[in-house]
């Protein structure tokens, strides 16, 4: 992991300097991680695509400015994060939030999602998540899946760093929950 930061910082430091070669490879790296993180917030493929594209434009401007390159990863997501929320604000009214749930999932009486068919436990995990808030969705997605530390997802979100480990811990807490709900399992 830690020979990956070096190289990355490397790929910032040469990107900075205009090696053009070097920001290809950065943003090799890191395009999939924006797309995806603008997806969880626009539900929307091909505008997420657009948003990661804004950013790189973004960043290609504000990257010789970049002091610590060890803060890049809170920096390209904070770019790509406030895109997504840009794009939502100015779509609003024609913004719908869609449930793009690729696994066989039913409603229940109760309206709550019930598991069928066989799936592994990380795809239970994932029909889970999709039950919960955007909110909490997004800072178990940051933390677990895109592995930011408490004070990157503080600078991504603009938020104190206590309040992202209070909220992580009640999005634990309600993940835990409701796969309990979900999966009729207790844990």
């Amino acid at each position: 992991m830690e020979s990956a930061r070096v190289l990355e910082e490397l790929l910032i430091l040469r990107s900075q300097q205009g090696d053009r070669k070097s920001f290809e490879l950065l943003v090799k790296r890191w395009h999939p991680r924006l797309v995806r993180h603008a997806l969880f917030i626009v539900k929307d493929r091909e505008v997420a695509q657009d948003i990661a594209q804004e950013s790189w434009q973004s960043a290609i401007r504000g990257l010789p400015g970049l002091k610590d390159t060890g803060r890049f990863s809170s920096w390209i997501y904070r770019i790509a994060h406030n895109k997504s929320i840009d794009w939502i604000r100015k779509n609003k009214k024609e913004h719908e939030i869609m449930d793009n749930l690729e696994l066989d999932i039913q409603k229940s009486a109760e309206d709550e999602p019930v598991i069928t068919g066989e799936l592994s436990a990380a795809e239970r995990v994932k029909v889970t998540l999709n039950t919960l808030p955007d909110h909490q969705k997004l800072i178990l997605t940051l933390f677990y899946l895109e592995e930011q530390s408490l004070k990157e997802i503080a600078r991504i979100l603009s938020l104190p760093e206590g309040t992202v480990k209070s909220r992580l811990f009640y999005a634990r807490e309600q993940l835990k929950k409701k796969y309990k709900e979900v999966n009729h399992e207790k844990i």
